[in-house]
């Protein structure tokens, strides 16, 4: 999802949450009354004060009105457009009796107008959604034309597989569904606006979940991929730039991963192509996920692997994410290992994710720990180490 819509999405759920949590005194927050006139009436309750039958109208204000009722009929003073009296319904039928209001009353619905105006706040904020939508759709589109022109069989090689998406739902999905229906019950219950515009907005990951189901295909070839789906179209070319990274979204801090449907891991493959980089993320819930994990996974052994160790025997300086290598050292942003100095390096199968551990003789702590979700070409990292480094790599423990 652009990141636009991303950054007014939590922008919207901020406002919404001041209007929930702040006092309607406080600073920012105040209630407007207005009355609009219906209709003349003979009608008094002070002597020599002039009155007319009016509809109260009630509005919330934020910087903007957000929220407008109506709260019935009662009796407006000539002159202002705020001061009233009450008018309960034994004084209707007192007054209605002796002809000073019409039996019935007239019918009254708030116009158009005052809808527009009492939901002022919203309208802005609607319209920015409605753009960023349309640029996203015209995005889409571009992307689509781009790979319709681009793809070239040649240039991708024999076609390997296809992978579509499945329906089920993970236990994170059906979380999302309940918390946002929690808000838009209790708005329903007591007829609170910001309530139910609350719940709305965090079904709108779910609704694109959902939406992104149809029509999603992954086609793999030997020498890159093509991926089609209603809200998202791509096309890179394998070469040696290409790093491939499996992410897990639990420990992500991507703003992205949450409020793009994509709440289960996913893969994400990245290369440069004429200067421009391009990223292509496959979410997890796709039939036969292991399998293509497996073909990615010999992709970056068969294909990768051999650049970056021609790239190591030349003395160039191989990045992972985090971890460097350079002919017989490690590096990371702090600190320098030989490879002489390693004492062990292990692969650990935690509950979501795999660990690799780095120790070093003569040192209580770890040398280097990362998870596989944070280094790109993960396989071709451990490939290089179990090559330069230590012959004897010890296995994740099952």
């Amino acid at each position: 999802m652009n990141q636009r819509l991303i950054h007014l999405l939590s922008a919207c759920l901020l406002v919404l949450c001041c209007l929930l949590t702040t006092n309607a005194n406080a600073s920012g927050v105040r209630t407007q009354h207005e009355i609009d006139w219906v209709a003349d009436t003979r009608a008094q309750v002070n002597e020599g004060e002039a009155l007319y039958l009016g509809r109260h109208l009630r509005s919330e204000v934020f910087f903007l009105p957000y929220y407008i009722a109506d709260e019935g009929y009662v009796l407006g003073v000539k002159g202002s457009r705020t001061d009233y009296h009450p008018l309960p319904p034994e004084r209707v039928a007192e007054l209605q009796a002796s002809g000073m209001l019409p039996n019935p009353l007239p019918d009254y619905h708030l116009r158009l107008i005052d809808l527009a105006i009492g939901n002022a706040l919203w309208l802005p904020i609607l319209a920015g959604f409605l753009y960023l939508l349309l640029r996203q759709a015209q995005a889409l589109h571009a992307r689509k034309l781009h790979c319709a022109v681009t793809f070239s069989e040649a240039a991708m090689g024999p076609w390997l597989a296809s992978y579509k998406k499945n329906w089920a739902l993970s236990t994170k999905h059906l979380r999302l569904f309940m918390l946002a229906c929690l808000p838009l019950g209790l708005g329903w219950i007591i007829n609170s606006l910001p309530l139910l515009l609350m719940g709305m907005l965090l079904q709108a990951p779910f609704i694109l979940l959902l939406i992104s189901q149809f029509a999603y295909r992954i086609d793999l070839y030997e020498k890159g991929m093509v991926i089609l789906g209603p809200l998202e179209a791509g096309l890179l070319y394998f070469s040696p730039a290409s790093s491939i990274r499996e992410i897990h979204t639990c420990y992500s801090s991507n703003k992205t991963d949450i409020f793009s449907g994509r709440l289960n891991d996913s893969v994400m493959v990245e290369d440069l192509q004429d200067g421009k980089k391009i990223q292509l993320c496959i979410p997890s819930n796709i039939a036969n996920m292991q399998d293509l994990l497996q073909r990615l996974r010999h992709l970056q052994v068969s294909y990768l692997l051999p650049h970056f160790i021609a790239q190591h025997q030349l003395g160039a300086t191989l990045d992972f994410s985090g971890l460097k290598i350079r002919k017989s050292q490690l590096m990371t942003t702090k600190q320098v290992i030989n490879a002489t100095d390693i004492d062990s390096i292990e692969l650990k199968n935690t509950l979501l994710d795999v660990l690799l551990v780095i120790r070093q003789k003569q040192s209580k702590k770890d040398f280097y720990r990362v998870r596989m979700a944070n280094t790109t070409n993960f396989h071709v990292l451990l490939a290089l180490l179990n090559l330069y480094f230590k012959p004897e790599t010890k296995p994740a423990a099952k």
